[in-house]
């Protein structure tokens, strides 16, 4: 997307820019424009609270035994106690849920953080 391209859907949006002899949108403007429409697309894109049916569909490819109800309380899995099917795919979905929000920055994660947890992966790897 170009500069012309955030003019335009900037005009589409009824903001209001002034036309040759005056002035356009200057780069800040343009910047904040560009923000609040990737906010909407992302929004778009990933509502705040996810389907079902992704959480669930997120945690059987974490785990393809909690595709299968009942599949952790048989005998062959040791189990901690009270640790069944139903605690653990409750578990799993916890989690997801927590991936999600990270994703669709609803968690703790953004742009302004970025070199806070860019630092963190660094020193981990060092």
């Amino acid at each position: 997307m170009n500069r012309d391209d955030i003019i335009r859907m900037a005009r589409e949006a009824g903001m209001e820019i002034w036309k040759s002899g005056h002035r356009y949108m200057d780069d800040f403007d343009i910047y904040q424009f560009a923000v609040l429409v990737a906010a909407a697309e992302r929004e778009r894109l990933l509502p705040k609270e996810p389907p079902p049916g992704l959480l669930m569909s997120m945690a059987v490819r974490y785990d393809h035994g909690l595709g299968m109800p009942g599949y952790y309380d048989h005998a062959a899995f040791d189990r901690f106690d009270g640790d069944s099917h139903a605690k653990r795919l409750d578990g799993a979905l916890s989690i997801m849920r927590q991936l999600y929000e990270e994703v669709s920055r609803n968690g703790f994660y953004s742009d302004e953080r970025e070199h806070e947890y860019a630092a963190i992966r660094a020193r981990g790897q060092a």
